[in-house]
């Protein structure tokens, strides 16, 4: 049965578990919220499809006072999660999204995309480089608009770069050349996360684990 709980990390993730049909059950408030105009930062919000045969779509900011002879740059934003919890469309990351494009003055797109175990990995890194590809194809009226595209970042709420990675050499753009113009930076809000710091603590395993476990449940791992 659904609601039998094969086992849960509530000290890492209290709002998941995984029951014993092997469906994760997620315990938290899924609020979505619709995009706006925001009030506090004049930071306009759109919904946007990428491609409606699979459900794939995105919030597109805008920040305030754009005029079209100055093109800014585009932010692709991937919210965190663990590829098994989240949603872009939450309160949490509209309210982030706002702030960061009023400060940074830059056109994002934030991907609403599938996650796991329904579509385990590597459906995350399809729907992350199918995002970028749709905005070169003249398709949406801000892009074409008001963004510079020889200026894309990428930019991701979890504590590494695995996503950012894997779109680069998917897209063939993970040359060595390329990486001496990618800086990579991960932190928790106050510090810096480095590898040696994950991989010198112990619950780092527990949590990876427990992650591939559920989103790329072909890989084994010893």
């Amino acid at each position: 049965m659904a609601d039998e709980v094969l086992h849960s990390l509530p000290q890492f993730f209290p709002s998941i578990s995984v029951g014993k049909d092997g469906q994760i059950q997620r315990l938290y408030s899924q609020d979505v919220v619709p995009p706006s105009l925001d009030p506090a930062t004049s930071v306009q919000s759109k919904d946007v499809e990428i491609a409606p045969g699979i459900n794939l779509s995105a919030w597109i900011y805008l920040p305030p006072n754009v005029v079209p002879t100055i093109k800014l740059p585009l932010l692709f934003y991937y919210h965190s999660g663990c590829f098994i919890i989240g949603s872009a469309f939450s309160p949490r990351y509209q309210n982030h999204l706002n702030h960061l494009v009023a400060q940074a003055n830059v056109v994002a797109v934030s991907l609403n995309y599938r996650i796991a175990p329904e579509f385990p990995i590597p459906t995350v890194f399809e729907d992350s480089w199918r995002a970028i590809k749709w905005s070169t194809e003249g398709k949406e009226e801000w892009i074409n608009e008001f963004v510079d595209l020889k200026r894309v970042y990428l930019g991701e709420g979890g504590p590494n770069a695995l996503r950012t990675t894997t779109i680069l050499n998917h897209g063939g753009l993970g040359s060595k050349e390329n990486e001496k113009r990618i800086h990579m930076c991960a932190s928790t809000g106050n510090e810096a996360i480095t590898q040696g710091s994950c991989l010198g603590n112990p619950s780092f395993r527990i949590i990876s684990d427990f992650i591939l476990d559920h989103s790329f449940p072909t890989l084994s791992c010893s």
